[in-house]
């Protein structure tokens, strides 16, 4: 058994096989005095639990097992490789998967994402396809398609101003009270930049390639469109959906969202520190 604490939230991990897994260590914790937020278990099967699928996300594939239970396959080269079945509200998570099927990186690692976000969403926290970083202690993340840019501009920021990738490709968001803060996760696609700190978010800032750097603070109705492609989802269920709405109208209406424009420069990151900067909301 293994507990771990990544956005402020317990996992309770159970395995007869230990996972293979090193970057767990900075997540690990005590357990809590009372039920972690979620159990997640892993159980190797000769036989993957039957599912109706609903729903398909491209190598992953949403139904429900008999008994109601949320499914979601994963699968490798057509064929289902490994099953994560959930509860209702993503308490109690049961991760099948074949016995000749133990890869960490491919199967066990994004098996436990998707356990973790969709339980993560009843307590207001969503993933969101970003990069993070801390500046003194102060957060900024960039958004944007794949390939935009945002890693690079994040790299900017640790070159050039001594920032720290808080995580390079998805880490959680969350408001309390009426402040934003992004949190580091173990989920940081290629990037392998990830943390366990929770700092205060000054921005969110969207980025487009130009031929030149300018950029424009967005309302919230205006930063809805960018932000929305950038959430991870959850398009099987009309609950968590209106869970994961909830979040991105308290994150628009709480954070500074901007629209970046730029070269991947040293004139970027000077745009972004002059208007940003100095126009911090708290």
């Amino acid at each position: 058994m293994l507990t771990v604490k990544i956005a402020g939230l317990t996992a309770q991990i159970n395995s007869d096989a230990p996972l293979d897994a090193p970057e767990l260590g900075i997540y690990t914790c005590d357990a809590p005095s009372g039920p972690p937020d979620t159990t997640i278990t892993f159980i190797p099967t000769k036989e993957l639990p039957l599912s109706e699928a609903i729903y398909r996300d491209l190598t992953l594939v949403w139904g429900y097992v008999p008994d109601g239970r949320i499914c979601c396959d994963f699968l490798r080269d057509n064929q289902r490789a490994l099953s994560v079945v959930a509860d209702a509200d993503w308490r109690e998570v049961e991760i099948y998967h074949l016995p000749w099927f133990n890869q960490w990186f491919y199967l066990f690692r994004p098996a436990l994402e998707i356990a973790f976000r969709n339980m993560a969403l009843s307590h207001g926290v969503l993933m969101i396809h970003s990069s993070a970083i801390s500046v003194g202690g102060r957060g900024l993340a960039f958004s944007a398609s794949s390939g935009t840019g945002k890693t690079t501009h994040a790299k900017l920021w640790v070159e050039h101003r001594e920032a720290v990738v808080i995580n390079g490709d998805r880490p959680f968001y969350k408001v309390e009270g009426k402040r934003p803060y992004v949190c580091g996760s173990l989920w940081c696609g290629s990037s392998a930049a990830f943390t366990a700190d929770i700092i205060p978010l000054d921005a969110l800032i969207f980025i487009e390639r130009a031929n030149q750097n300018r950029i424009r603070p967005l309302s919230p109705v205006e930063a809805l469109p960018y932000l929305l492609p950038r959430c991870f989802l959850p398009y099987f269920s009309e609950s968590r959906m209106a869970l994961a709405m909830g979040i991105v109208d308290r994150l628009i209406e709480t954070t500074d969202c901007y629209h970046l424009r730029c070269l991947p420069n040293l004139g970027a990151l000077e745009v972004v520190e002059k208007c940003v900067m100095t126009n911090r909301r708290f």
